[in-house]
């Protein structure tokens, strides 16, 4: 019993721990990312000013209509595609619907499991850059060999257990890519994929944006 329950805090610990390295390297992510727009925005040429002519009137009734008395500039257009947050994935499991296990309940499960053949291929769920893929460890902090991508400021993905890795550390990858295979790796009974979703950092139920 005490060689069950130790074995229980290690596991509780390696996964407190694998969770802190994560929160970390999206939080570096998002802030390499930041940092790249700030200097792109630096680097880009000032936007050239109109001047009206004499016979103009920048406001007023002959104006642009939009009762401030500017220039009647508008704001850009919001980007398109997955709503407001930018996040709109794929099944990761193409083929395959069987889910083994849902997030949340009384084990507070932290992913959806989605069970299929050995060696099915696993794809990206959106766009995005790799910023971990564990091929060599087939423990991986409980997670066995696994993958996880940054898509955005505010979401990840990672998908665990695969018998494979197919992308690397730093890769860019779109939606329907194929990252790695399904598999039994690191802490698991039977061949499945458990999917991740991260939500600044903290992880949430898949369900919302799959189901």
């Amino acid at each position: 019993v005490y060689a069950t329950e130790n074995q229980l805090q290690v596991n509780e610990e390696e996964l407190a721990e694998s969770e802190r390295l994560v929160q970390e390297a999206i939080a570096a992510q998002k802030r390499a990312e930041e940092e790249a727009k700030k200097q792109a925005q630096a680097a880009a040429p000032p936007a050239a000013v109109e001047t009206p002519s004499s016979g103009e009137n920048s406001g007023g009734e002959n104006g642009s209509g939009n009762g401030d008395g500017g220039s009647g500039a508008v704001s850009p257009p919001t980007p398109s595609g997955g709503g407001s947050s930018g996040f709109d994935p794929i099944w990761p499991l193409p083929g395959v619907t069987y889910i083994s296990d849902h997030f949340g309940g009384a084990r507070g499960h932290k992913g959806l499991d989605i069970a299929g053949p050995w060696g099915t291929p696993i794809v990206a769920a959106a766009d995005g850059q790799v910023i971990e893929a564990n091929a060599t460890d087939s423990w991986g902090y409980s997670w066995g060999y696994y993958v996880l991508i940054y898509h955005n400021g505010t979401y990840s993905t990672r998908y665990a257990h695969m018998s494979s890795v197919a992308v690397s550390t730093g890769q860019y990858v779109t939606a329907g890519t194929i990252i790695g295979y399904e598999g039994n790796t690191g802490n698991s009974f039977g061949a499945h994929l458990h999917f991740e979703v991260y939500e600044n950092g903290t992880r949430v139920n898949p369900a919302r944006f799959l189901l």
